[in-house]
């Protein structure tokens, strides 16, 4: 449902994508009220879901601001509101003011090509121009240092063991409590009581025992009992930033998981549906230690629970409200909650979206393949990963980074001054004696030699000098390179009885060409291919042409692994 203009009060009401509706009012002084601020909001209501990306309560007040800013400045000499707006007038108001105010005014300008309103001919070109203010750098999101982390998990970790024992204890002791105990107005018999009738505020419980004096209403310790029983606020902060910090899923969709989205596959699995705001739903399989902390906190708020209306019982993260233990809560904390609960004695300031960030930058890619989908978020553009989680590693990172960067610059290098060795029948023995360097270095002997001008040595497209050299592989054992790899080997001889091999090769490429993209077939065999054209080009006519004529009678397979194959 798009999101749509009120009048009076003036102001929007909004669907946002995850189906929440808000109708929000914009606050302006009388002096300010007029066809200015009607026009933007006019113009605000194009911008929000689904027709624009203002997904969120938060995001159309930042709106209300601009608003506000640019009525307060202009809103006394526009009487016919954004009709009146001249490019003197814009430009004073934009250099006056911060790119985020500039960015928003002139998104709602230009949103305002959608209703009756148009700005002036050359108000509406300059507005579609070129921004004044830029927009500053951010600095990348820096992960947690090992030691806060390593404290930070520990913390919460004590905070949420001490919770969940003291509310074991709190349901043996109102099993071993009497019936007569809810006629006691001691702590024990608020302990029955709301184990039997649900959380309950200080004053519910005075007045079910018939207390007025303050002195005896502090004696009963309504709040702490409470706490005891059902998960508080600060409760709740300790699962959800240890389960943050052992699954890895973004804020906003562990904000608002529900029991609904929690999908059991045994005992010990589970597949976590939520939703992410830039791409809507996704699924995660949970690791064990998230999977532990998710179970236990069932548990613990499963007394809750059961108390909860229909429309809280369905929330996840349901707690009692901070101060007021008698009021059941599952809405997402706010932010001077969240400000709030650093009174935990946590060892750092805990970030929802840094917690992801150091998950993200710690987590094991032990099992990474070079595959393009073994990215830290397959949503992420490669520019907003290296900003976001690969910009500030951590001096044990940047040291292996920088051990990828020098092999990944040696391989480029080996690949740019290896020379093609490619010899005929006739001068096939002089060619492998003059092998430069290579052979200096490997000091080949008579027997090597002669190996290589027979068919000894012979590899799949080549004849290699030595296939222990450790090349591409560990030395001192066989090279386990593809076939292909042979053509940027300095150790590899073409010979005119590879050429059969070599046409296979190149076949193999054509395949790959019609199956891959152009950017990824380059990535992988661009260079290859040009190599092995190059190696063909030097043989004489008459040996590919009986190359050709052998290929006809031959199989034109590789050997290659099963996921390699093209059928």
């Amino acid at each position: 449902m798009p999101a749509y203009l009120v009048q009076d009060p003036l102001g929007v009401t909004c669907t946002f994508s995850k189906g929440r509706v808000r109708s929000l009012t914009l606050t302006l002084a009388e002096p300010y009220r007029g066809a200015l601020s009607q026009d933007l909001v006019a113009g605000l209501v194009s911008l929000v879901h689904p027709h624009g990306r203002v997904d969120s309560a938060g995001l159309v007040r930042d709106h209300f601001l601009s608003i506000r800013q640019m009525v307060d400045a202009l809103g006394g000499r526009t009487p016919r509101g954004a009709r009146d707006l001249t490019v003197a007038m814009l430009s004073e108001f934009w250099l006056a003011h911060s790119n985020r105010t500039e960015r928003h005014t002139r998104a709602m300008l230009l949103g305002l090509e959608e209703s009756e309103v148009r700005l002036r001919g050359e108000a509406q070109r300059f507005t579609e121009g070129r921004k004044f203010n830029r927009a500053s750098r951010s600095e990348p999101l820096a992960p947690y240092t090992e030691d806060d982390w390593a404290a930070l998990h520990a913390r919460c970790q004590e905070i949420v063991d001490a919770a969940y024992a003291d509310h074991g204890a709190a349901l043996r002791e109102v099993e071993a409590a009497s019936e007569s105990a809810l006629l006691e107005p001691t702590p024990a018999g608020v302990l029955r009581l709301l184990a039997q009738n649900g959380p309950a505020s200080t004053g519910e419980v005075c007045e079910y025992f018939g207390i007025r004096d303050s002195v005896r209403q502090s004696a009963l310790q309504v709040g702490p009992t409470s706490v005891r029983l059902f998960p508080s606020v600060e409760t709740a902060f300790a699962y959800r930033t240890l389960f943050a910090a052992r699954s890895g899923i973004v804020p906003d969709g562990i904000e608002d998981l529900g029991l609904g989205d929690i999908d059991w596959a045994g005992d010990t699995t589970i597949l976590l549906n939520y939703f992410k705001g830039r791409t809507s739903r996704e699924s995660n399989n949970l690791p064990k230690p998230a999977v532990s902390i998710l179970q236990q906190w069932l548990k613990h708020s499963e007394l809750l629970r059961s108390f909860a209306s229909p429309e809280t019982r369905d929330a996840l993260w349901i707690r009692c409200r901070r101060g007021a233990p008698g009021r059941i809560v599952s809405r997402p904390m706010s932010n001077g909650e969240y400000l709030r609960l650093q009174g935990l004695r946590l060892p750092v300031r805990v970030s929802a979206p840094r917690v992801r960030t150091t998950f993200e930058a710690l987590r094991d890619r032990s099992h990474w393949h070079g595959s393009e989908k073994a990215t830290i978020d397959p949503n992420h553009s490669s520019p907003t990963e290296a900003e976001r989680y690969v910009g500030k590693p951590t001096p044990k990172q940047r040291e292996l980074l920088d051990s990828v960067i020098e092999d990944g610059q040696g391989d480029m290098l080996k690949r740019a001054r290896t020379p093609l060795r490619v010899v005929t029948t006739q001068d096939a023995a002089e060619a492998a004696r003059q092998l430069p360097q290579v052979v200096a270095d490997l000091q080949l002997d008579e027997t090597v030699i002669a190996e290589l001008t027979g068919v000894e040595r012979d590899v799949f497209a080549a004849s290699c000098v030595d296939i222990f050299a450790g090349v591409f592989g560990p030395k001192g054992k066989p090279c386990p390179a593809r076939p292909w790899v042979c053509l940027a080997c300095p150790l590899a001889v073409f010979a005119p009885r590879h050429a059969v091999n070599l046409l296979k090769l190149k076949g193999f490429f054509s395949e790959q060409w019609r199956q891959m993209s152009s950017g990824e077939f380059m990535r992988h065999f661009g260079f290859y291919s040009a190599r092995v054209d190059e190696v063909i080009r030097r043989f004489e006519d008459g040996v590919i042409d009986l190359a050709r004529r052998r290929l006809e009678t031959e199989p034109s397979t590789l050997p290659l692994r099963p996921e390699e194959t093209t059928t």
